[in-house]
């Protein structure tokens, strides 16, 4: 105790003392709090429920590891350590993990070992797992650390805390969340003959760490084992929590012994029912596609509520009903039909926001084509260089964007939605065309930014939005209310205008001036009553900085 506290002891001692403290100085500067992935987070006292879970690693795997360790220069002890870390970083995303482990503390003195006492210190091994080494390569760094730090173990721990000062938080330990102790010393047996040991199970217990594990080279019948208690926060892991971290780490030893040399990430640690969870159950591939369009279940839609609004064009104050909607539709499709466009033909939709822009997408949709838009707002080398590429026969404009479309490659006509084109969609049949659409027909091409090199196309087809919009229709409804602020030549604007309409909710499409104004989108939101909208980060922004929401 005397010597602990830094009394003169003689032969250097204190300098001694004074080299391991400043070593441990630098080993765990700015080591980090382990975040495992908890059932619940910490509670925010120091007194926490303890529980225990047990299991065993059989001799196969223990003499695996023996024999990876014989083979490192290291012992069992450090074999575990490098398993337990791996969980742990898997457990946790963290690639740098610190666990604590009790030490004897008579290294110090000889005189020691024969006396009876408690003179356990604690040491932190600090693990790095940077760069997904292969176990083998994890257990050498494991082996110099624990060396290291063994050669380092007399700073009492109390003090070591106190050197560093780390932040303090009552539900936190200091240093480290996590133990490990290897108990390898004989239970029972008899010092003297008139002394006879027996060992007694621990009551109940507060969690002194997040996890204890406990490991005990052990017997049964016959065979080599290692008996396994783990010691857990029951405030924050649950019983079953507990068990699977235990399975994962037999598991993972096991295949560490079986493949040293793989990369840690690519060893694996899922119990049998957690792999058939997540490749049979959750990821069911199996499971048949709607068979209809998109237009299909709009029309349908229209069949059930045909007198509910469907669309309102914010920025012209104008709104459509189901029945409206539909007929619209019909009557574009089959202009577009008389001026040429057939199954599988392209038309850029060079239009603004607004319920015009809709009704094209569906009416080119029934006629048998795809659209490609074209934002007026896009740069006019873009929009030359992406009419380049696609070649489409068509390409439908307003007049108030006809300056700014650019000169059209050979081949390719337009159509100007003005008054003569209006009257002559008015005189178009209000019955539904009758086009077989095959699933695997284009619905829009997008192109790409280009970032990597020439922008490229890229075909969505019926089936690939069909599935999207079914699968996004859960929880919407004729009461919501969808905000479209997205460019149609950005892909979620399908979601935005489609979903609405095959789920009989209503989407109200804002103008040019309301996607760039805070305050005007958020007076948008609050008149129309709307329950959803996506947007893009800066959107988001916009309308934070305007005070939204307010209250």
């Amino acid at each position: 105790a005397a010597w602990q506290r830094g009394g003169d002891t003689g032969g250097g001692d204190d300098a001694r003392r004074t080299a391991q403290l400043d070593w441990w100085r630098a080993q765990l500067r700015d080591v980090p709090i382990l975040d495992l992935a908890a059932d619940r987070p910490r509670a925010a006292r120091a007194r926490r429920r303890a529980d225990v879970v047990r299991f065993v690693i059989d001799a196969e795997v223990r003499a695996g590891l023996e024999a990876l360790a014989r083979d490192a220069g290291g012992t069992l002890f450090m074999a575990m350590l490098a398993g337990f870390q791996t969980v742990l970083s898997r457990w946790s995303g963290q690639r740098d993990i610190a666990v604590g482990t009790p030490i004897a503390g008579r290294s110090a003195h000889p005189a020691l070992e024969d006396v009876f006492g408690m003179f356990v210190n604690t040491l932190v091994l600090r693990g790095d797992l940077t760069g997904d080494p292969s176990f083998s390569a994890l257990l050498a760094r494991t082996r110099e650390r624990v060396f290291d730090a063994q050669a380092r173990q007399d700073v009492p721990f109390e003090q070591l805390v106190a050197a560093l000062a780390p932040a303090r938080d009552p539900a936190v330990t200091p240093l480290f969340q996590v133990m490990l102790s290897m108990q390898n010393a004989p239970v029972g047996g008899a010092p003297t003959s008139d002394l006879r040991l027996r060992a007694l199970p621990a009551g109940a217990r507060d969690a002194r760490f997040d996890l204890n594990l406990f490991v005990r080279p052990a017997q049964i019948d016959g065979a080599p084992v290692l008996r396994c208690l783990l010691e857990y926060d029951a405030d924050r892991f649950q019983p079953e929590s507990a068990e699977r971290l235990g399975a994962h780490l037999r598991i993972l030893l096991r295949a560490a012994t079986i493949a040293p040399d793989r990369r840690l990430s690519c060893l694996p640690m899922l119990t049998d029912d957690e792999w058939r969870a997540l490749v049979e159950d959750i990821n069911r591939t199996a499971t048949p596609m709607p068979h209809a369009s998109v237009e299909a279940l709009v029309m349908g839609q229209a069949r059930r509520s045909p007198d509910a609004v469907a669309a309102v064009d914010a920025q012209a104050g104008v709104s459509l009903s189901y029945a409206n909607l539909d007929g619209a539709i019909n009557r574009m499709a089959w202009h577009l039909r008389s001026v040429g466009v057939g199954l599988g033909d392209g038309v850029g939709l060079h239009l603004g926001r607004g319920i015009d822009r809709l009704v094209m997408t569906l009416a080119v949709h029934r006629a048998g084509g795809w659209y490609l838009p074209l934002d007026p707002q896009m740069p006019t080398p873009r929009l030359a260089s992406i009419l380049d590429d696609a070649r489409v026969p068509l390409v439908v404009t307003a007049p108030r964007h006809a300056d700014a479309l650019p000169m059209l490659p050979p081949g390719t006509r337009t159509l100007a939605l003005d008054e003569a084109a209006y009257r002559a969609v008015s005189a178009c049949s209000i019955r539904h065309p009758q086009i077989e659409r095959p699933p695997s027909t284009p619905v829009y091409v997008l192109y790409t930014s280009g970032s990597t090199g020439r922008p490229k196309g890229v075909q969505v087809d019926e089936r690939a939005l069909v599935n999207f919009l079914v699968g996004a229709a859960a929880g919407v409804g004729p009461d919501d209310v969808l905000l479209a602020v997205t460019t149609l030549s950005f892909d979620i604007a399908g979601l935005e205008l489609f979903l609405p309409l095959i789920t009989g909710a209503r989407v109200v499409i804002a103008g040019d001036d309301d996607v760039a104004d805070g305050e005007r989108l958020a007076a948008l939101i609050e008149t129309h009553g709307v329950t959803a909208m996506q947007a893009t980060p800066m959107t988001w922004r916009l309308l934070l900085e305007a005070g939204w929401p307010r209250g």
